[in-house]
């Protein structure tokens, strides 16, 4: 017989998160790289001197057409390109 970390109907895996909702009969257990997630769209940092500003709107161009978006990269080039003595 198959064991529980590896049967493909476990309804509780044992390598899951203990919040992780049980597998609906006849699917595959949880699995860490096919489960919803939360990723932050936008972040930065400052590296030495310099700032780093990363956004990930889309995949796709026509993404960039949204104005909201635009105005997101735009505010993020001037953050990064701002001196010290302009902050």
């Amino acid at each position: 017989p198959a064991s529980p970390a590896t049967s493909p109907l476990s309804s509780k895996d044992p390598v899951a998160p203990p919040d992780a909702p049980p597998a609906p009969p006849g699917t595959q257990p949880w699995q860490p790289w096919h489960r919803p997630s939360t990723s932050p769209v936008i972040w930065t940092r400052h590296w030495g001197a310099g700032r780093i500003v990363v956004t990930t709107p889309g995949h796709s161009l026509d993404v960039l057409a949204d104005p909201n978006v635009r105005t997101v990269i735009e505010r993020g080039m001037l953050w990064a390109t701002r001196t010290a003595s302009a902050s």
